[in-house]
């Protein structure tokens, strides 16, 4: 009889380690997520973080307790920055980061998994009853001492930067440019614009002087022979050699040595959506880059890495010519 009874025993215990190993699996994040990603793992994503309240994504509607949705949007991303934020030790500071970036990159599903573990363990039932029950604790290091991380990202910096990776995506597919390399780029881009220096203003007051020691070299006949061809021609005249573009601008990634990733609406009859633009190149004293809605003018249909952050290079569709802008001179 006894032996019965220890089979049964050690059959239901088998089975509960089953079912939190199955468990853990399906919930288990292996792709990178951001602003914009669908899918189970999203779904998955919002579960674990509304089982704190600290990271709980809403209170009520979708996205609250028992009302996950599979779609990553604003205020998901709101929790995975506070996620990241309460964890900063772990996933913050190891990567040089103050305050989170609402990207969930390899740390942050490092730092989800080891949470999952340490709930799964505390799920499956003691193989011998003890004589007390054991008190249930906090993963150890939810009860470590908080470190507060002020808030530091610039909001401006961060506007429209889902349709920069949209553009991304399609032109990193356009180039052969694999999956990860694409997640790494998304991730650096984040780190990059996560300060509190408006990156926008200060790219723009780049863009303003490189503008004015241009038009400062030109002798008096040459600003001449621009102002009278700016009169007669179009404001995005044809250069020698050129394709024309124009479109609406949605984002501008600010790269290294003064170059900008340039993300555009897609419009004839070039089609571009992510164009290099390096500050102060245009012909005209125009400082339409990077702060017009629109633009006209015309690049170099060769597509490269124009635009680096540190030793990474962001894939473009081609180069804006000097002949952008709208000024006159």
């Amino acid at each position: 009889m006894r032996w019965i009874l220890l089979l049964v025993f050690i059959g239901v215990l088998s089975l509960s380690y089953g079912a939190v190993a199955q468990a853990e699996t399906a919930d288990a994040i292996s792709a990178t997520l951001s602003l914009g990603s669908r899918g189970a793992q999203v779904l998955s994503l919002q579960r674990e973080l509304n089982r704190d309240p600290d990271t709980r994504i809403a209170a009520a509607g979708p996205g609250s307790p028992g009302k996950e949705t599979d779609y990553f949007g604003l205020l998901t991303r709101a929790a995975v920055i506070r996620f990241q934020e309460k964890y900063s030790r772990d996933i913050l500071y190891p990567n040089g980061l103050t305050s989170g970036t609402g990207f969930v990159g390899p740390a942050t599903r490092a730092k989800i998994a080891s949470l999952q573990s340490a709930l799964a363990k505390a799920a499956v039932p003691a193989p011998t009853a003890p004589a007390t029950p054991p008190v249930a604790t906090r993963p150890a290091e939810a009860v470590s001492p908080a470190v507060t991380v002020s808030p530091s990202t610039n909001p401006r910096n961060v506007e429209n930067i889902d349709t920069f990776f949209t553009a991304l995506d399609s032109v990193a597919a356009k180039q052969g440019i694999s999956l990860a390399t694409v997640a790494t780029l998304k991730e650096q881009a984040l780190i990059q614009l996560a300060t509190s220096t408006d990156l926008r203003a200060e790219f723009l007051k780049q863009a303003k002087v490189a503008s004015a020691q241009t038009i400062s070299t030109l002798s008096f006949r040459e600003k001449i022979e621009r102002l009278i061809a700016a009169i007669f021609r179009p404001t995005h005249a044809r250069a020698a050699i050129g394709s024309p573009f124009g479109g609406q601008l949605f984002f501008a990634m600010p790269c290294d040595a003064g170059v900008w990733n340039i993300t555009i609406s897609a419009l004839p009859p070039a089609f571009p959506v992510l164009l290099a633009y390096i500050s102060g190149s245009q012909i005209y004293a125009s400082n339409n880059i990077p702060t017009a809605s629109w633009l006209l003018g015309e690049y170099s249909p060769a597509p490269a890495a124009y635009c680096w952050i540190g030793p990474y290079p962001y894939p473009s569709e081609g180069l804006i010519s000097p002949t952008v802008g709208s000024s006159l001179i």
